[in-house]
């Protein structure tokens, strides 16, 4: 009988293996279902990933060419600079030569208007010396007729 009883046990013991077992191979099922799903998941985000890393290498090529671009323009604005620079100190050079011909001229403009004014001025004195000459001339014969007008009214008006 103890065959018996540890046969009815060892029936019952497989029927709760065998159900535990179904358990886990229920288990086992739901679990290799979520792991499908995270299996899909992790595709996707393999996919988004790759996609990603796709846009990061584009986006550092478009770097690297904007950099190239940025470095070009940078030895493009320091020629210019020293271009400005040099037609700055050409203008600076060239103002300040005008500036001095202007001067020069200025004063020659102004030497000769003196010259022309000390003409002017010996002019005038030329011409004040001749008023005055005639000034005198003309005041004698204005006496000398005076005195004459004067002699003849008398001998007129001593006759009459």
């Amino acid at each position: 009988m103890q065959d018996l009883v540890t046969r009815t046990e060892f029936k019952e013991g497989v029927k709760g293996l065998e159900l535990k077992i179904d358990t886990l191979d229920f288990r086992v099922g739901s679990l290799e279902s979520k792991v499908e799903v995270l299996d899909s998941k992790v595709q996707s985000l393999d996919s988004k990933v790759e996609a990603l890393d796709s846009k990061v290498q584009s986006l550092d090529s478009k770097v690297e060419a904007l950099d190239s671009k940025v470095q070009a323009l940078d030895s493009k604005v320091q020629a210019l600079d020293s271009k400005v620079d040099t037609m700055e100190s050409r203008l600076e050079s060239r103002i300040q030569e005008g500036v001095e011909e202007i001067r020069r001229h200025t004063l020659v403009l102004f030497e000769d208007v003196q010259s022309q004014i000390r003409v002017f001025a010996d002019g005038l004195a030329v011409i004040d010396r001749k008023l005055d000459i005639t000034y005198k001339v003309l005041n004698r014969e204005d006496q000398a007729l005076s005195s004459r007008m004067d002699r003849i009214e008398r001998t007129f008006y001593n006759k009459h």
